[in-house]
């Protein structure tokens, strides 16, 4: 009797016809191979499919959708306040910022959501007049920042805070929260308006955080600054749900962040 395991193995070496049923044939046990294993010893690309029912059959379907989520929600404090500080004093932010990428990117690899990247979104009206609304109000909120004597720490007149604050914060932000946060809690639970609450808070959370650690004439900025970033969350966690692809709501924190910015331009 050829053992499943074994079977498996054969099933990669050799290819197949038809992997997906050679490798469910061995992942029950069969007492011998089917014919069709016995063709196709090169293709490549049958092969590669064998490889993922092996994978799946290694490592048990219910471990999947929680392993990789758990560990993604515990690294990612030890790489922002262990590692991120020590990037950032030894080499610099842009250094920081590398390794928060290849975080997300590893992270959306690990949650087989790659494809939310670059696939197109499902735009509709609401979709693009949602992220026209927020060039506005990223405006608005900026210019409110004079009449209420809010100090903004933003140096305007150099290339790399506006690389950060139009470019950086977008698509790192949007793929930490939206992407690698959001997977790995709709991995825990189907609760949309659960995940969206707790994104919202992270989201927050991650801007105040440095509350304590500036001098007394920011921290009504960093106040004021939480209280807007959540509400940019909501609408981006909209822009993610309704639209099944991250690059919704990176175009609509891109365009809160150029309001943002023209409001800036014109209130400094």
């Amino acid at each position: 009797m050829i053992t499943a395991q074994t079977w498996a193995i054969q099933c990669l070496v050799l290819g197949s016809e038809s992997p997906e049923k050679s490798c469910l044939f061995a992942q029950h046990g069969g007492s011998k191979a089917p014919p069709a294993a016995l063709k196709g010893i090169n293709k490549l690309n049958k092969t590669t499919r064998c490889v993922n029912y092996v994978v799946e059959m290694t490592l048990p379907k219910s471990a999947l959708p929680s392993l990789a989520p758990t560990l993604l929600l515990c690294l990612y404090p030890w790489l922002r306040y262990s590692i991120g500080p020590t990037l950032t004093s030894e080499y610099g932010t842009i250094a920081n910022y590398l390794a928060e990428f290849a975080f997300s990117i590893a992270g959306m690899a690990a949650l087989r959501q790659l494809n939310l990247i670059y696939i197109s979104p499902k735009l509709t009206k609401q979709h693009v007049t949602l992220v026209l609304a927020l060039l506005g109000v990223g405006y608005l909120l900026a210019t409110l920042t004079r009449p209420l004597s809010i100090n903004i720490p933003f140096q305007l007149d150099t290339t790399a805070s506006l690389i950060e604050l139009l470019l950086v914060a977008p698509l790192l932000e949007e793929l930490l929260f939206r992407g690698v946060f959001w997977g790995s809690l709709r991995s825990l639970t189907s609760n949309t308006l659960m995940i969206s609450t707790v994104i919202t808070f992270l989201f927050a959370l991650s801007h105040f955080e440095a509350f304590s650690r500036v001098s007394q004439d920011i921290r009504p900025f960093i106040i004021y600054q939480t209280s807007y970033v959540a509400l940019l969350s909501v609408a981006c966690n909209f822009l993610r749900s309704s639209s099944k692809s991250l690059t919704t709501p990176m175009m609509g924190h891109f365009t809160f962040n150029l309001g943002f910015f023209l409001g800036m331009s014109g209130a400094h």
